[in-house]
């Protein structure tokens, strides 16, 4: 059954700003210049994107990153009439697919049953690659600040095309049901639900 959920403008103006002129200036991750802790990322020769981490994030876009999982929360547990926990704040990430790169089709087979994931876009879809699902089409063009959501299972394989241009920013969530780990190896009662880096700050 189609699940796919599209959130209009879930970023406003002011903090798609804030958040594209980070993503534009940040430090990435990639795979020549990276931390140690993210080794087993990038020895994935899947993994062709750069990375620029929560751990990286100054305040203020950690705080827009704190909305969009409480949107994220909403938008999921209306979608399915079930209680779903938030996206896990502590894993915020923005990926940089740079000129050439693309993502071939398929999905995590790794997540949990149940699990959603969910993609917001920051910069323009039309100058750089697209978003196609295997079995949908989605029917509205993605804006930036845009987001859509659907179940991470095999119906809801998807992929993105060729980058063109100056590259594609993404940032990608997952969210479970309430009491369920949205990540494989993660156990729910270590989720740590709140904002970890700048809390009581």
């Amino acid at each position: 059954m189609k699940k796919i959920k599209i959130l209009k403008d879930v970023v406003g103006i002011e903090d798609l700003s804030l958040v594209l002129s980070y993503a534009n200036n940040a430090k990435y991750n990639t795979k020549e210049d990276h931390i140690p802790l993210h080794d087993p990322l990038f020895d994935n020769p899947g993994v062709n994107f750069d990375l620029v981490t929560y751990g990286d994030m100054p305040r203020e876009v950690v705080d827009v990153f704190d909305k969009y999982c409480k949107k994220i929360q909403s938008a999921v547990s209306e979608l399915t009439n079930k209680e779903y926990d938030p996206p896990i704040l502590g894993k915020s990430y923005i990926a940089r697919y740079n000129e050439g790169s693309s993502v071939g089709m398929g999905y995590d087979s790794s997540r949990p049953k149940d699990v959603f994931v969910s993609y917001v876009f920051w910069n323009s879809l039309f100058d750089t690659g697209n978003i196609k699902f295997k079995n949908y089409k989605l029917g509205i063009n993605l804006q930036p600040g845009d987001c859509v959501i659907f179940p991470e299972d095999d119906d809801h394989s998807r992929e993105i095309t060729k980058v063109n241009g100056k590259g594609l920013f993404i940032s990608h969530f997952w969210n479970a049901p309430v009491g369920q780990s949205p990540y494989p190896g993660l156990d729910y009662k270590d989720i740590y639900w709140g904002n970890p880096l700048w809390e009581n700050k």
